[in-house]
């Protein structure tokens, strides 16, 4: 069965890109604009990692990160925060991330990330 992946990035092109890559290689990608959207998403599905931008429109990655400890899904989906910012490994610290990519990133960098970040949470 394919792991699924919730990419959470208000940049389209980004996610266009990112979710071709992640489906090329065999994964099911669910994608939101928003952290809004990301919540509309998780009404009806359970993802196996998420990948989260920061800073977006409506609600950003921080009241995205703090409403799924709220409803009891962190830390049990694990994060990795795609971000542009300068102190990348505080922002990971604060909403405690399984990883981080700093845009703009490697693809290879991110395939390797991603499936890094599935296998620790796959049971042997």
């Amino acid at each position: 069965m394919a792991q699924t992946v919730l990419l959470i990035d208000d940049d389209e092109t980004l996610r266009l890109m990112v979710c071709q890559l992640l489906e090329e290689e065999g994964y099911d990608v669910i994608v939101a604009g928003d952290g809004l959207e990301a919540l509309e998403q998780l009404e009806n599905m359970r993802p196996d990692l998420i990948l989260l931008d920061l800073v977006m429109p409506n609600m950003d990655g921080y009241a995205l990160e703090g409403e799924l400890r709220r409803r009891g899904l962190r830390p049990a989906i694990p994060v990795v925060l795609l971000t542009a910012g300068a102190d990348a490994d505080d922002e990971m610290e604060k909403v405690g991330a399984a990883g981080c990519l700093k845009k703009p990133f490697e693809l290879d960098t991110l395939l390797q990330t991603v499936a890094e970040t599935v296998r620790a949470q796959t049971p042997e």
